[in-house]
């Protein structure tokens, strides 16, 4: 997820505008490395969103379907 952000925040075109993760403490040390103005620990917030018009799914393979259609 890490170079995912980092090609984000490169691209002068894009904006990472929010993050989520389950774990707290990560999600934390993301929201401060990268000054994102948004974090969820329910990507079904995060998706629901007014302010995501993409999102980028980085989690095990098994959680891919799921995150991805409801994405959609």
């Amino acid at each position: 997820a890490r170079q995912h952000m980092e090609g984000i925040v490169a691209n002068h075109r894009a904006r990472l505008t929010a993050v989520c993760d389950v774990d707290q403490a990560r999600l934390q040390a993301v929201v401060d490395t990268y000054r994102v103005p948004a974090a969820y620990t329910d990507y079904r917030e995060l998706i629901s969103s007014a302010d995501v018009d993409a999102v980028v799914v980085c989690t095990p393979d098994n959680l891919h379907r799921e995150m991805t259609v409801a994405a959609l």
